[in-house]
């Protein structure tokens, strides 16, 4: 069975590099332009104007004979790329995958073409109609046992979450734990300039991971499910701290290993980070592996 990812990301993008360095076929789904080309590309998207396929890169079109699973990864931008791929090779089986919640995407019932529509998110699912299946990352992500340096990190965009942040910073502090967070384009005006940072290469954040002890994750308002950051702390057996509820329905969920805040008192997050990691089995590590995730399109 031969696999073909669809992705609009940039050349360099983690996620593109990975796939490939997995041995699967990946491409970018549009044409390198100039910037003012991508607002005209925009906008002719957006008003759903005719021969939308003229922005799709020619690279990946030469390939699409051989496929016999494309998966599209959704965007506003690509509603109408199952269509265009049903013309290329009617005998393909299309998938509109959606790695982010429906609400910052598009709706399900834009997506033009013969396909099957998935999300990770179980209340997309669940609202939309859509099959599930589950997040994934990557065992060639794993690191290398580091000695670690911090007891809490995180690395990540403001995105409306930066009061919350800075104040689960100042309370992680008075806990006697050590955490290192960054916060990339900051929102809110009271993050202090030494939490402020850049965008930094993918590889440096899982080189931080290594060197930590224990995760933070703060959910955006319109987030469920499993996310990125829960599938680096799982993968590389670190604990986690988050504000995801709905993690405690996943199979992999131990008490020892991950702390839901709100539902237990903040005191109790000294004792939580210091003890020991339960591993609840590598057998996660095979089901949520990328292989294993585009196996379970087929079944």
């Amino acid at each position: 069975m031969k696999f073909l990812i669809l992705y609009e990301c940039s050349s360099n993008d983690w996620t593109l590099l990975e796939w490939r360095r997995n041995n699967i076929d990946a491409y970018i789904i549009f044409k390198p332009v100039p910037k003012i080309l991508r607002m005209v590309r925009r906008i002719w998207i957006k008003l759903n104007f005719p021969f939308q396929h003229i922005w799709y890169s020619n690279i990946w079109k030469k390939n699409i004979e051989n496929a016999d699973v494309v998966v599209v990864h959704m965007s506003k931008l690509v509603g109408a790329l199952p269509q265009y791929l049903n013309k290329l090779n009617p005998k393909a089986r299309v998938v509109a995958w959606y790695w982010n919640s429906v609400s910052i995407s598009l709706k399900p019932s834009l997506v033009k073409g013969n396909c099957s529509i998935w999300s990770f998110d179980p209340v997309d699912c669940e609202k939309y109609g859509m099959k599930f299946n589950h997040q994934y990352y990557f065992k060639s992500l794993i690191q290398k046992k580091n000695s670690e340096e911090y007891d809490i990190y995180y690395h990540g965009g403001d995105s409306g979450r930066g009061k919350s942040l800075v104040e689960l910073y100042n309370l992680i502090n008075s806990s006697n734990l050590k955490c290192y967070m960054k916060i990339v384009h900051p929102i809110y005006e009271h993050i202090p300039e030494y939490m402020k940072s850049p965008i930094i290469p993918y590889s440096e954040i899982i080189k931080q991971t290594s060197k930590s002890r224990c995760l933070l994750e703060v959910l955006r308002p319109y987030q469920s499910g499993p996310t990125l950051r829960l599938m680096e702390a799982l993968f590389n057996k670190k604990k986690i701290i988050t504000t995801n509820r709905s993690i405690k329905n996943e199979p992999f969920y131990r008490d020892n290993n991950i702390f839901i805040i709100g539902e237990r008192p903040i005191e109790k997050l000294y004792d939580f980070v210091k003890s020991d990691y339960e591993n609840p089995g590598d057998r996660y590590i095979d089901e949520y592996d990328v292989k294993s995730w585009l196996e379970n399109f087929i079944k």
